[in-house]
């Protein structure tokens, strides 16, 4: 690769990390929600009245697209968590990377990996409550699970949130559970 002459610190592509995955999480929440594809979320007249709080998590309804929408997320969601780690390793392994930079791309490597468990595992206990195909965006601050269903009922979605929370330590305003229709 050919020096342009710009010199970018290990904190710098840590920050650009960091806003790449809250991109992708941004623009799957809109994509998922139908946002740009002609679709408006609809929140359930309850989950509309109830006073703030009293709300568990935010509910949003989406149409099925005609193609595989879970596995194509999984796979956008894999190739950029690769893209990530292979920078963070190139700093943490680079020798003209600084001990604090090298110090924090090992941290961040660690923590992306810790979310990425967190993920699997939500998903996995998500599965075992009956949900064939459930997906998990794991953010520092925020979670957002799609569901695949007919319907999501109200215990369902409480269960959802439940085990987003005991898992991941959000608090349930951080959870946004969304229903993929089959």
């Amino acid at each position: 690769m050919r020096n342009m002459g710009v010199k970018i610190s290990a904190r710098g592509i840590i920050v650009l990390l960091v806003i790449a995955g809250l991109g992708l999480l941004a623009g799957l929440r809109l994509y998922s929600a139908g946002i740009g594809r002609g679709k408006t979320p609809t929140i359930p007249p309850e989950a509309q009245s109830a006073p703030v709080e009293q709300q568990e998590a935010q509910y949003v309804e989406i149409t099925s697209a005609p193609r595989d929408f879970f596995a194509e997320s999984r796979l956008e969601r894999e190739r950029i968590r690769s893209r990530q780690m292979e920078l963070l390793q190139a700093i943490a392994e680079s020798k003209d990377s600084s001990p604090q930079a090298k110090a924090g791309a090992q941290a961040e490597m660690l923590a992306l990996t810790g979310r990425m468990e967190k993920e699997a595992r939500v998903e996995a206990l998500i599965q075992s409550r009956g949900f064939a195909r459930v997906l998990v965006f794991l953010g520092e601050e925020s979670c957002d699970v799609i569901v695949e269903t007919d319907g999501l009922t109200p215990l369902g979605a409480r269960q959802i949130g439940d085990i987003v929370t005991r898992v991941c330590g959000l608090p349930p305003e951080k959870v946004t559970i969304a229903e993929h229709k089959s």
